[in-house]
């Protein structure tokens, strides 16, 4: 685990930064009704809750509106940070075109499926059977593409998620770190791949949003269970990581939680924020 570099009382928390799949989502892909119920609680608290998510914001939109959250989420791997009160798009930093094009001719060589996703839509191009590994992806906003490349919409996706064998994607990844194109790559589990564009991450998003509510990262804990929530770890004051979390993840964080199906969240945020900690 991390060294704090402060130590503080956990009731100085003003906001909540939480991960949908591994953290939000038990591994049957549901919500617990604890995790639920704690989220509201810390909401009744006056602490604001803030879903960071790999998914793009149409992925996300059944949990915002099942926790009736209301402030600032973030989604697309930090692409996309949105403020449903104001009704305002906050960011929006999508791969750039020839980016895009870079990752896809790359890709295609390792057989792998692609996910182009945007705010409201995903488009994917590969074997279909590949979904039977991606049950998290909202099946209504999904279209299968002959070519993701010239498809509407597709020349600058908020991210691009590569779904395949872990160690066709690791070679892939090492391959894509050294194309010349403004990128950053992250897993979000053994069989996918995030690609955003260079500086944006759940970390940078999450400064940025700190930012517009005018909270200190000192005041921000993170909750999560992958690779790419390690970077929102590095930022905010106190972290989290769920107990079905990869080792290195675990040992990125602050404190480490039981897991997703064991009620971790809920834990973590009884612990946290309604009894404080020790």
């Amino acid at each position: 685990m991390r060294v704090m570099q402060q130590d503080h009382r956990i009731n100085d928390i003003r906001l909540v930064a939480i991960d949908v799949d591994g953290t939000l989502l038990n591994s049957r892909q549901e919500l617990p009704e604890s995790a639920a119920h704690m989220v509201r609680e810390v909401l009744a608290r006056g602490v604001k809750v803030s879903i960071v998510s790999g998914r793009p914001r149409c992925g996300i939109r059944a949990y915002l509106e099942a926790l009736s959250l209301k402030d600032p989420d973030i989604s697309s791997g930090g692409a996309y940070i949105y403020d449903p009160q104001q009704g305002r798009v906050l960011a929006h930093m999508p791969v750039p075109r020839l980016a895009a094009k870079a990752v896809v001719h790359r890709s295609r060589e390792y057989g792998v499926a692609i996910f182009f996703e945007s705010p409201e839509q995903i488009l994917y191009e590969g074997d279909p059977s590949i979904l039977e590994h991606t049950p998290s992806v909202p099946r209504e906003v999904l279209r299968r593409a002959k070519d993701i490349l010239v498809e509407d919409g597709a020349s600058e996706p908020g991210k691009i998620t590569l779904v395949g064998e872990p160690e066709i994607l690791h070679r892939l990844a090492e391959d894509l770190g050294a194309l010349p194109v403004p990128i950053h790559s992250t897993s979000s589990g053994p069989r996918f791949l995030e690609v955003t564009r260079a500086g944006v991450n759940k970390g940078s998003a999450l400064r940025r949003l700190a930012a517009y509510l005018g909270i200190p990262d000192t005041s921000i804990l993170a909750i999560g269970d992958s690779h790419n929530d390690v970077s929102m770890f590095q930022f905010a004051g106190r972290s989290v990581a769920m107990g079905n979390a990869p080792l290195e993840v675990r040992a990125s964080a602050d404190l480490v939680a039981p897991s997703h199906d064991a009620d971790g969240l809920a834990w973590v945020l009884r612990k946290e924020i309604l009894e404080g900690r020790a």
